[in-house]
C-alpha cells in the first residue's frame, strides 16, 4: 500500500486484514513517527521519490502494489511542486515495481479527469478533459503507467473512483464535495454551490472490497475501470441535504444557475469483468458519515474556537503573501528610521549618531544583499526629503558630502550584504548535506531494522518447516500418554511453545453443549479465567468452531481471542482451545494451519486414551461404581498435582464419610452431583476421595453444602 494515513488507506488495511494479507505501507509524507497501523506487518516513512524505494521493494517483494493516486492525502494540490513531486513519486515507484518483479500496480485514478461538459453516459471510452492541476497530474499519472505497464510487461490496472465518501476511525476524503460543503456548513462559512455540477458518490467500503477483488482475479480484460456508484447528485441536493442532516440553514451562494444535461457514470464493465456491486447506497448511509463527520468536527475544534479566525487569517495571508514578508518588513523598519530622522533633525545631541547607516546595516544582516538596495534607495530618498526642507535639491545634488555618504553606506551595506550572503550559504550547504547524510542513515537503519526483522519471521518459518519431523515428533511425545487430563494438560505446553503465545487455555464442553468449563490455562492467564462459561456468549467463535473450522480474529476484537478451535472425538465436539492474544507476526495463514494441526493430534490422542479407557474400564473402576481403583485414583491425582506446581489448573479433593454405607450406594449418591470432569476414587486403605478439578477451597464450599443436602458428610477436606 503506497499513501498516508486517511480514510482510504485505513480502510483498506482493514480489509486486507480481515482477509488474512500480508500488508506492507510506503508513507509518502516520510514522517519518522514509529507509531505503526494496526495490522500492518512494516511500514516506511520515505518520500515516493527517495532511492531507498528500490531497497524497500526488493526487501519485501510484494506482489501487488495499491497506488492510492487521487486518494493520497500526502498531496494537498496547492501548490505546483505538488504535480512535481507526484510525477517523479510515481516514476521512481514503477521502476522500483519492476525491477522486484511486482506481479500487478493498482493506480487510483479519479472520474474528474473526463470532460464535465459531456452529456449522457461516460464509460471508459469517453473522452477526458481535466480542468485543473490535481486532474491533469493524475490522467498524465495514468498515460505513464499505461506506457510503462506496455513497454516493460508490467500488469497495471488503472481504476477511476467517483467521489470516494465515508467516515472510518476519525479520518474521511478531503477531496470529497460533500466533505468540504458539510465542513463549510459546520464553521459557519459561505457556501458556494454551483448549480451546474453534479457529482457520483461511492462509500469508500465499496471500494476497498473492489480493489481486493482485482488483487484476486488472475486475468483482467482491460486495463481501466470506472468505479462508481451510478447516479449523481447535484451540489444544491448535497447542500440541502446536509443542512437538514445537521439542522442548519446555512446561506448559499449560487455561482452559476445554469442546469447542465444530464450525464451519469457507467460502471458496467466493473460489474461484468471485476464482479463490482454496491452495497452502501448514498441515501441509506448520508445520514449516517455526515453525523460522524459533525462529531470528528466537533472533538477537532474544541477549545480553538477563540482562535479560530486568527489562525485561519494567519494561514491565508502567510499562504498568498508570504514572499512579500521581507519587503514589508524593510518598509516597516524604514519608517521607523524616517521618522527617527525628522524628528530628531537638527539635534546637535544625535549628529554623530547615522540612522540610515544603523538601518542598512541592520537589513544587510538580516536579509542580505538584495534587501540592501531596496534599504540604500529608501534611504537616499528619506535624506534627500528632509534636507531639501532647508535648502535646494540643486545645492545636494553638488554637495560632495552626499556622495560621500552614500558611497558608505553602499560598501558598508552591501560589503555586509555580501559577507552575509557567502556566510548563509555556506551554512545552509553545509546544513544541506548534514540532513541529507542524516536522512540517508536514519533510512539506512529503519530498512535494516525492517529486513532483520522480517528475516527472523521467515526465518524461523523456514526452520519450522525443515524441523517439521522432529516437531511433530515433539509435539506427538508430548501427547503419547493415556490419561486425558494428561493430554490437555501437556497441550498447553505444547501449545505456548508451538504458536509462541502465552496467554491458551482449554475448555471442556458439557453434553448438552450449553456450557463450556475450563480445564487448564497458561500460568500468566490461569487465575483470570472464567471457570465457567455459557456458549451463547461465544457466540462468534462457537458457530466457526461447529464448523470444524479454525476461528481467526480477523476484524482484532478485543473481546474475541485472536484463535480458537475444537477438539473433536467421534465427531463430538470434546473441547474448545483459545489463545487470547499473538503477536502480529504470528497471524498469518501459516499460523492458522499450524494451529489445526496441533488441534489434530490432541484429538488424535484423546482419541486413543478414551478408547483406551473405555475397553480398560473393567480393571479402572471398581465393580458397578463409577469409583477409580485406587492404582488409578493415585495416578490422576499425581496429574493434578504436577498441574497444580505449573500453575496451569486447581484441584481440590474432599474425603467422603461412609456411614455404613456401601461403596456402589455412594456412587449411585455422589454420580449426580459430580461435574463431567470430576472423579471419586479410593486410597490404598478404602478411603473414599471426591477429586474436584479446576476448582479452589472457597469454590468447593459449594460442593460441600450440595452434598450436605443430600445427606453426604464431608469429614475432612484435603488439598494437598
Amino acid at each position: 500500500m503506497i499513501g498516508t494515513q486517511g480514510l482510504f488507506l485505513e480502510a483498506m488495511i482493514a480489509k486486507l486484514n480481515k482477509e488474512a494479507q500480508e500488508v506492507f505501507v510506503l508513507d509518502g509524507k516520510g514522517s519518522k513517527t514509529k507509531q505503526k497501523h494496526p495490522g500492518v506487518m512494516e511500514e516506511y516513512h520515505f518520500g515516493y521519490d527517495s532511492e531507498n524505494i528500490e531497497d524497500i521493494f526488493n526487501s519485501i517483494n510484494p506482489d501487488v502494489v495499491v497506488f492510492t493516486g487521487a486518494l493520497d492525502p500526502t498531496f494537498t494540490w496547492k501548490q505546483q511542486r505538488d504535480s512535481v513531486h507526484y510525477s517523479a513519486g510515481l516514476n521512481n515507484i514503477l521502476i522500483s515495481a519492476n525491477k522486484s518483479g511486482v506481479k500487478r500496480l493498482i493506480y487510483l485514478s479519479t472520474t474528474d479527469v473526463y470532460d464535465p461538459m459531456q452529456f449522457g453516459y461516460i464509460n471508459e471510452q469517453s473522452p477526458t478533459n481535466p480542468k485543473g492541476q490535481r486532474e491533469k497530474t493524475i490522467l498524465n499519472g495514468e498515460e505513464t503507467v499505461l506506457a510503462y505497464g506496455r513497454d516493460e510487461n508490467l500488469d497495471v490496472v488503472i481504476l477511476r473512483s467517483s467521489d470516494v465518501y465515508g467516515y472510518y476511525k476519525g479520518y474521511y476524503n478531503e477531496h470529497c464535495r460533500c466533505s468540504e460543503i458539510a465542513k463549510q456548513v459546520l464553521e459557519g462559512e459561505s457556501v458556494y454551490v454551483d448549480k451546474g455540477k453534479k457529482y457520483d458518490f461511492l462509500h469508500v467500503t465499496d471500494l476497498v472490497q473492489l480493489i481486493f477483488q482485482v488483487t484476486q482475479i488472475d486475468q483482467l480484460a482491460h486495463e481501466k475501470y470506472n468505479i462508481c456508484y451510478g447516479r449523481s447528485y447535484s451540489e444544491e441536493e448535497v447542500f440541502n441535504r446536509i443542512n437538514e442532516v445537521l439542522g442548519k440553514e446555512q446561506d448559499v451562494k449560487y455561482i452559476n444557475d445554469t442546469q447542465l444535461g444530464e450525464s451519469e457514470l457507467v460502471n458496467e464493465r466493473a460489474k461484468k469483468e471485476l464482479n463490482f456491486s454496491i452495497k452502501y447506497t448514498f441515501e441509506e448511509n448520508f445520514e449516517e458519515m455526515v453525523e460522524d463527520f459533525k462529531r470528528s468536527h466537533i472533538i477537532r475544534t474544541k477549545g480553538k474556537k477563540g482562535f479560530r479566525w486568527l489562525i485561519r487569517a494567519r494561514e491565508s495571508a502567510e499562504e498568498t503573501f508570504g514572499w512579500f514578508f521581507p519587503y514589508f518588513e524593510t518598509i516597516i523598519g524604514f519608517l521607523i528610521i524616517h521618522f527617527l530622522v525628522f524628528t530628531t533633525y537638527g539635534s546637535s545631541y544625535l549628529r554623530t549618531i547615522d540612522f540610515y547607516l544603523l538601518f542598512v546595516v541592520l537589513i544587510a544582516i538580516v536579509y542580505g544583499k538584495g534587501q540592501t538596495i531596496i534599504a540604500l534607495l529608501l534611504s537616499f530618498a528619506s535624506r534627500v526629503y528632509i534636507e531639501s526642507m532647508q535648502t535646494s535639491v540643486f545645492d545636494i545634488a553638488v554637495d560632495y558630502n552626499t556622495y560621500i555618504w552614500m558611497l558608505q553606506l553602499l560598501i558598508i551595506g552591501m560589503g555586509v550584504g555580501y559577507i552575509r550572503d557567502q556566510y548563509r550559504q555556506t551554512i545552509d550547504d553545509k546544513e544541506e548535506v548534514i540532513e541529507y547524510l542524516d536522512g540517508e542513515l536514519e533510512e539506512i537503519k529503519e530498512i535494516n531494522h525492517s529486513n532483520i526483522r522480517i528475516k527472523k519471521i521467515f526465518e524461523n518459518r523456514l526452520i519450522n518447516y525443515k524441523d517439521s519431523f522432529a516437531r511433530i515428533y515433539d509435539i506427538t511425545s508430548q501427547l503419547n500418554d493415556l490419561e486425558p487430563d494428561q493430554i490437555v494438560f501437556a497441550a498447553i505446553d505444547v501449545l505456548e511453545k508451538t504458536m509462541n503465545a502465552r496467554e491458551v487455555s482449554i475448555y471442556r464442553v458439557d453434553a448438552n453443549r450449553k456450557y463450556a468449563r475450563l480445564m487448564a490455562a497458561s500460568e500468566d492467564i490461569h487465575n483470570a479465567k472464567a471457570k465457567s462459561v455459557e456458549l451463547s456468549s461465544w457466540a462468534k467463535v462457537f458457530e466457526t468452531i461447529e464448523t470444524k473450522e479454525v476461528f481467526i480474529n480477523r476484524t482484532l476484537e478485543e473481546t474475541m481471542p485472536a484463535l480458537a478451535g475444537g477438539v473433536y472425538y467421534k465427531d463430538e465436539l470434546q473441547a474448545i482451545v483459545i489463545i487470547d492474544h499473538l503477536d502480529f507476526e504470528n497471524t498469518s495463514f501459516y499460523h492458522a494451519n499450524l494451529f489445526s494441526v496441533v488441534l489434530d493430534l490432541i484429538a488424535q490422542s484423546i482419541s486413543r486414551a478414551n478408547q483406551y479407557i473405555e475397553e480398560s474400564s473393567v480393571t479402572r473402576y471398581l465393580p458397578n461404581t463409577n469409583i477409580l481403583t485406587s492404582k488409578s485414583f493415585e495416578k490422576i491425582l499425581d496429574i493434578k498435582k504436577n498441574a497444580s506446581e505449573k500453575h496451569i489448573a486447581d484441584y481440590h479433593m474432599l474425603q467422603i464419610e461412609k456411614k455404613n454405607r456401601s461403596l456402589q450406594e455412594l456412587s449411585e449418591l455422589l454420580s449426580p452431583t459430580m461435574r463431567q470432569q470430576d472423579y471419586l476414587g479410593i486410597d490404598e486403605s478404602e478411603n473414599l476421595y471426591l477429586l474436584l478439578t479446576n476448582t479452589n477451597k472457597d469454590e468447593a464450599t459449594v460442593v460441600v453444602r450440595r452434598l450436605s443436602e443430600k445427606g453426604i458428610a464431608v469429614r475432612e477436606e484435603v488439598r494437598t
